[in-house]
């Protein structure tokens, strides 16, 4: 009697230990762990079940990859951290995953240094952090860029606009100090264009935004018009046929050094002629050829323009769409001569 309860207790271990096995071997075969616990590390200032009522993963469940990503964008979006990530590793009956965040100091303070030509509030106005906030980098970089803009509208081409941070011993809290090196007040005074001999100074001068300074209008220095402007003589070269056109600048002192001399420099390049022009489409009827050809702004043996292929590209797509096709691809392929100045279209 004894020998027989015996036996039935190890034929129930057994059982049980095959139990457990075929379920360990279960989740192997189909690549799923069960969550032991969820681990929070790094965090300071906010609340670790802040953190936890933000991630929708939780322990005993089947650990997903795609989950933890969404809780790491979720924590991110909250704004309360600078980075966020997850991390798994084995316990002893699952899966840890473990949380490290790297949190966003509040900006407790922040003030201005060198500003002595404009006023404090009118560049606070251009902030995109606000005092009590998670400090974002992101954010007062964009700010000190603006500052920066905003300086250059009022005459100070060349200021200089940094920020210091300056964080609590335990990183939960901050100040800000942005240092202005407002320069003299400067405009463009002269605009100087060397090595245009296919277009005139003065009709460059008209296309271009910035302007030198006439009595109390134009001639403030923005470097995005100015890079604006570069591309708009490049397209303008590109127009009569010259694609290789290249337009440099240079900003400086006047030698009178009463402002800015902005020195435009082009190289002009050689001209491209249309060598050929071949169309392809398998089903092409002989009736949409005629229309093609028709419709072609680029011709044989004329200057090269990249604005007209693109022009006639996007021509002939709307045309195909117009009878019907919706899905119409028309696309157009440039070839180059090495030896000499064609291109086949």
């Amino acid at each position: 009697m004894k020998s027989t309860f015996g036996k039935k207790t190890l034929d129930l271990k057994l059982g049980l230990a095959v139990l457990t096995l075929t379920a360990v071997l279960s989740l192997s075969v189909y690549g799923e762990t069960i969550i032991e616990r969820i681990d929070i590390e790094g965090n300071k200032r906010v609340d670790e079940l802040v953190i936890r009522d933000m991630i929708s993963t939780h322990p005993n469940e089947v650990y997903s990859e795609e989950k933890a990503m969404a809780d790491t964008e979720r924590l991110l979006a909250s704004g309360d951290f600078e980075s966020a990530s997850t991390t798994t590793s084995e316990g002893i009956s699952g899966t840890i995953v473990t949380y490290t965040v790297k949190e966003r100091p509040i900006l407790d303070k922040l003030d201005f240094t060198g500003n002595n030509s404009i006023k404090e509030k009118d560049l606070v106005e251009k902030l995109q952090v606000k005092i009590g906030e998670p400090l974002s980098l992101e954010k007062l970089e964009n700010s000190v860029e603006e500052i920066r803009k905003y300086y250059a509208e009022k005459g100070y081409g060349m200021a200089d606009v940094t920020y210091e941070i300056d964080d609590t011993i335990d990183g939960t809290r901050a100040s800000v100090n942005i240092l202005v090196s407002e320069g003299e007040e400067s405009y463009i005074r002269e605009v100087n264009i060397s090595g245009n001999t296919l277009i005139s100074t003065t009709k460059i001068k008209l296309l271009i935004g910035t302007k030198a300074r006439f009595w109390f209008m134009f001639g403030t220095y923005q470097e995005d018009q100015v890079r604006d402007d570069m591309w708009k003589i490049t397209e303008m070269y590109q127009e009569i046929g010259y694609p290789e056109a290249q337009v440099d600048y240079d900003l400086h002192s006047t030698e009178k050094g009463d402002g800015l001399a902005l020195d435009i420099t082009i190289d002009e390049g050689r001209p491209y002629y249309v060598n050929d022009i071949t169309v392809r489409q398998g089903k092409l009827r002989d009736m949409y050829l005629t229309n093609i050809i028709s419709m072609i702004e680029v011709h044989r043996d004329e200057p090269y323009t990249p604005q007209a292929v693109e022009r006639d590209t996007e021509n002939l797509r709307n045309y195909f769409r117009s009878l019907g096709y919706a899905d119409a691809v028309c696309a157009s392929k440039v070839l180059l001569a090495e030896e000499q100045p064609d291109v086949s279209v």
